[in-house]
């Protein structure tokens, strides 16, 4: 996938483009940026209807590749090197939506299937429990 990053576009649009391809994985952006395996915090959570001009001070437009083979890191750092924007992976949990901090060396595909298998596991669970009553 292509991720276009311009500055008339809003996060929200970013994160909808990388949802797309990654429905399990999502982005979330931030006031600073973080090291690998260190968490955003969460009180620099930015406003994802923020266009993208005004959450960066240096302004490249452009396409970002991102495949499924990539690590977590990787994609984060691209990000936030190439295209100044502070970003954080999440991945969908049985706990709910997790930083990848602790899993930064994973693939974006690797990460993308164990919330895809958690996601059917917790369906089945609900399916179950409704059939019980």
């Amino acid at each position: 996938m292509y991720l276009h990053i311009h500055d008339t576009r809003t996060l929200k649009e970013l994160q909808e483009d990388f949802n797309f391809s990654f429905p399990y994985l999502r982005l979330e952006f931030f006031s600073r940026m973080h090291r690998s395996g260190l968490r955003s915090s969460l009180k620099r959570r930015l406003n994802p209807f923020l266009q993208v001009a005004t959450v960066r001070s240096k302004h490249r437009n452009g396409a970002l590749e991102i495949n499924g083979n990539q690590k977590v890191r990787d994609v984060e750092q691209s990000l936030q090197q190439d295209y100044h924007l502070p970003v954080q992976i999440y991945h969908f949990t049985k706990a709910g939506w997790l930083m990848t901090d602790v899993t930064d060396d994973a693939t974006l595909d690797e990460l993308n299937e164990q919330g895809r298998n958690t996601s059917h596991e917790l369906h089945n669970v609900f399916a179950q429990a409704r059939n019980l009553h």
